[in-house]
């Protein structure tokens, strides 16, 4: 295998024994079917490659989109339960078989723009590779270098099964996965997207070819030697990891009821809710307004910043305008239907990696005058009832 901190040297062909012994590895005779996505030679992401019942369908759809010069090939993380129609890569609701956990570590330049306001990327492999050791997380089971960036797999024993009792906790067990690489990327300086533990992500595929940024680039499998966890062992690794709640003081009532008027005992997140926007949230992150012509059920649109793979990145439905919906996956904010973004989750992810506390405490902190962060500071959020000051930034806090 490749070492991890060197470039792959594979020839730039599509791999089909990488491709089928991947899908094999990591999948299988785990229940439900899987689906590929591509990103065309022309045009932007089109969201479908094709849903695959045997490994071998893998194989000869990998094939097709490799003939025909797609820029990217992906698969689904996790198994489905139905028939999806062609245009369609399915929602959380859909998974049915998780084969483990995973992370896409970018790292780099080339084929990346980090947001105006976020920490740089890891400059190359070995730098993605320590955000990842350096996490407390155990050793992953295997290694794609995806030839922009790193994907490390911790692989179950059993792939666990998402019925509607498990389905949650695979989700927040994925997100906080994410959430314990991010606090390592901050620990070092550098920029992970934590929003890349949804259920229905998709990787790279290996044994296939990355074009992005007009190159040619293997995506591979470099290192395969970690062990497969069970389910209660990737519980207790994250479990040691998870900073623990400061201790309660006799002030601590105060950070989470405040009097305002007659909102008394409305949290940081009641606050955002009735006096901020999503636009306030997200234009002070760097985004912009999306106003051009829409379907009549969207309500508003909005673009990222950066390189956006189209103009609507993220979008409130008027059947819904309190739940923020994200299209991008470069956004820094978790994708697809389902993820309940409230104004209080974007800030949190926008600014505290996801952290809801720090956020609410954040929140706090501008209300009541305290040092806060400049993206606190700058929403219009109400004083504290007979305060009059205004609050501190702490401006290095910000992503």
């Amino acid at each position: 295998m490749t070492a991890i901190h060197e470039e792959p040297t594979a020839s730039v062909t599509v791999d089909l024994d990488m491709v089928r012994h991947w899908i094999q590895r990591v999948y299988g005779d785990a229940p439900g079917t899987l689906v590929l996505n591509h990103e065309p030679a022309q045009g932007r992401f089109v969201g479908t490659g094709g849903q695959c019942f045997t490994h071998d369908q893998v194989a000869e759809r990998v094939e097709q989109l490799d003939r025909v010069g797609a820029r990217g090939i992906y698969l689904r993380t996790t198994t489905v339960n139905r028939q999806l129609d062609r245009t369609e890569r399915g929602g959380a609701q859909d998974s049915h078989a998780l084969p483990g956990l995973w992370a896409d570590v970018d790292f780099g330049d080339v084929g990346h723009k980090p947001g105006p306001n976020a920490p740089p990327l890891p400059p190359d492999a070995a730098a993605a590779w320590k955000l990842v050791t350096e996490s407390g997380l155990p050793a992953p089971t295997l290694w794609i270098h995806s030839g922009g960036g790193l994907y490390p797999w911790w692989l179950l024993d059993t792939p666990l099964i998402l019925d509607d009792e498990h389905r949650p906790m695979a989700a927040d067990l994925s997100a906080k996965w994410q959430q314990a690489l991010g606090r390592s990327a901050e620990r070092l300086g550098w920029d992970y997207g934590t929003g890349v533990g949804d259920l229905s992500r998709v990787l790279r595929v290996p044994g296939t070819v990355n074009r992005k940024a007009g190159l040619e680039r293997p995506c591979r499998i470099v290192e395969d030697t970690g062990p497969a966890y069970t389910l209660t062992e990737l519980l207790q690794a994250l479990a040691a990891v998870t900073p623990q709640p400061e201790p309660t003081s006799p002030a601590a009532p105060q950070l989470s009821v405040l009097p305002f008027g007659s909102h008394q005992g409305s949290s940081a997140f009641d606050q955002l809710d009735e006096h901020t926007t999503f636009d306030d949230i997200l234009t002070g992150a760097g985004w912009t307004r999306h106003d051009t012509r829409h379907p009549a059920a969207i309500d508003q649109c909005w673009t990222r910043p950066g390189n956006p793979e189209h103009d609507c990145s993220a979008h409130t439905l008027k059947a819904n305008p309190h739940v923020l919906v994200v299209h991008s996956e470069a956004g820094g904010l978790p994708t697809g239907g389902g993820q309940k973004l409230t104004r209080g989750r974007v800030f949190a992810h926008l600014h505290h990696h996801g952290d809801e506390r720090a956020a609410a405490l954040d929140v706090f902190a501008a209300i009541g005058g305290r040092d806060c962060t400049s993206a606190a500071a700058a929403l219009p959020l109400p004083p504290r009832s007979g305060n009059s000051q205004l609050p501190r930034c702490l401006t290095g806090s910000t992503r």
